[in-house]
């Protein structure tokens, strides 16, 4: 993980407005256990593409294991806002 990291981190110095590197950079950083930067690399991606729904609901899922819950339930309902059918955010929404 720590070769993927790098290679997104070159990647985003040459695109830094990339939602999708920006997203997978957030899964290696989560892969890693890396929270702040799993954290910030979710909100970039939502940032570059509002409508990224599964960084969305990652940044939801970040948001909730630092106990801001009322901000990570603002990010799984925007999740539905894009995808009503999404699952997960339907489920986190529930367990509040």
């Amino acid at each position: 993980y720590e070769t993927a990291a790098k290679a997104y981190s070159k990647v985003l110095e040459i695109e830094p407005r990339n939602a999708e590197v920006w997203y997978k950079h957030g899964l290696v950083m989560k892969a890693l256990s890396h929270d702040r930067e799993k954290l910030r690399s979710f909100e970039k991606a939502v940032e570059c593409d509002p409508s990224h729904v599964d960084a969305l609901y990652e940044k939801g899922l970040a948001l909730k294991e630092f106990g801001k819950t009322a901000e990570a339930s603002e990010a799984f309902a925007k999740v539905l806002q894009i995808d009503p059918n999404h699952m997960g955010a339907r489920s986190k929404l529930r367990q509040k």
